[in-house]
């Protein structure tokens, strides 16, 4: 169960998320069958962490965030936050349920059972399960916060000094990996974008902040990551911004370049201009 899980994290990761600010408490599906497997799961792994056991009273699931995944949004054209469900899909998202205990929080991830992968090693047992539970509801990864309360709402108020039901977090983007909030303007367009977490060498696009130090302009930070050289298939989990060249410097030298390449062209009609005279 356990190597489960771990493998099902990694993968999470790799897809990448998207999550209202709101909690779904209009859920479309009934998760409290998975109350049990919660429960069970969470003691097993965690009860040397734990303060006490966990219950089944300790689990709402009206705390429960809607994540949608699978998708960069940076190669997309979408602009507007209404158009994110659609461009997952009906089975591309899952759900991020915190049980708080005594200061701490547990995070637990619900996905549906994906198609197994061939290319992974899996004992008989192990592969079994995964083909029984492709496409149902199921616990796919636990993690938990000592002395800290995780709750995405909370942290985006703590960030921006605003309040706001019209936000949505995206997570598993370039760079960022971690969930960031998505802030629409009064038309419904993403204008502003908001690391949920530390990010390493975040300071690097502090030119492209917008109000403050935590609040950075959507559209300039998925122009900043689109022209970056591509990513090498062992970086396709690349975090933070350590190992990149600032924005502004990024931005000065895509300027150099144009500006070499305007002078290359004259210099190439001006020759071009000089021999047809001589001639």
């Amino acid at each position: 169960m356990k190597k489960w899980i771990a493998f099902l994290t990694s993968i999470l990761l790799l897809l990448g998320f998207t999550i209202s600010v709101c909690a779904a408490t209009e859920q479309d599906h009934d998760l409290s069958v998975l109350t049990e497997e919660i429960v069970t799961a969470s003691n097993d792994l965690f009860l040397d962490k734990l303060s006490r056991e966990i219950t089944e009273n300790d689990v709402d699931f009206n705390n429960a965030f809607k994540i949608y995944v699978g998708t960069d949004l940076f190669k997309t054209e979408i602009d507007d936050v209404e158009e994110i469900p659609a461009a997952f899909g009906d089975d591309g998202y899952i759900y991020e349920l915190p049980i708080y205990l005594d200061g701490g929080t547990l995070i637990v991830n619900i996905a549906k059972g994906q198609p197994l992968n061939e290319s992974v090693e899996f004992t008989d047992e192990e592969r079994q399960e995964i083909l029984d539970n492709v496409g149902k509801w199921q616990v796919t990864a636990l993690k938990y916060y000592d002395n800290e309360i995780v709750d995405y709402t909370t942290e985006l108020e703590k960030r921006t000094g605003i309040l706001t039901e019209n936000a949505v977090l995206v997570g598993g983007l370039p760079y960022f990996r971690y969930a960031v909030a998505l802030l629409p303007d009064e038309n419904g367009k993403i204008e502003n974008l908001v690391p949920l977490s530390d990010v390493p060498g975040i300071e690097n696009i502090s030119t492209l902040q917008s109000d403050s130090d935590h609040i950075y302009n959507y559209e300039e930070v998925k122009n900043y990551i689109n022209q970056l050289p591509p990513l090498a298939e062992d970086q396709a989990g690349a975090y933070g911004f350590l190992n990149v060249a600032s924005a502004k410097n990024s931005f000065n030298n895509m300027l150099i370049i144009g500006g070499l390449a305007i002078l290359v062209a004259i210099g190439l009609c001006v020759i071009v201009i000089y021999v047809k005279k001589v001639h």
